[in-house]
């Protein structure tokens, strides 16, 4: 999701962060007990888009199943359920595009009391 122009809530978040951050933090939150009383697994899936945004350029169009792969690898395949730290693309673990601050666990704990302290 991306708005045209900068947008607060009512509760004074940014709509964007609101939406493709803070929901998906809140969801997985109110899951989690159910989540690790079994064999869960879960699965954030994103559409990766080139970082200079450029979707008139000639794109390599996938079929159905290539489409799919990767959905159903991260979802499925056990072999991976222990990997952090990485993007799951075109069926095959990569760091393509993964900052350092994506793994940097001082970052992650800030990130987390802040997107705690936002749900309540």
């Amino acid at each position: 999701m991306a708005l045209p122009s900068y947008q607060k809530s009512k509760d004074g978040i940014e709509v964007q962060f609101a939406v493709n951050y803070l929901g998906h933090f809140l969801f997985i939150n109110l899951l989690v007990d159910k989540l690790l009383a079994g064999d869960a697994t879960v699965v954030t899936y994103t559409r990766w888009v080139d970082k200079n945004g450029n979707l008139n350029s000639a794109i390599k169009v996938k079929t159905l199943a290539e489409g799919a792969a990767t959905g159903i690898i991260a979802a499925f395949d056990r072999r991976i359920s222990n990997e952090q730290g990485y993007f799951l693309a075109d069926g095959a673990l990569t760091e393509r595009g993964l900052l350092p601050a994506a793994v940097d666990p001082t970052i992650a704990a800030k990130l987390w009391s802040i997107s705690e302290k936002l749900i309540k």
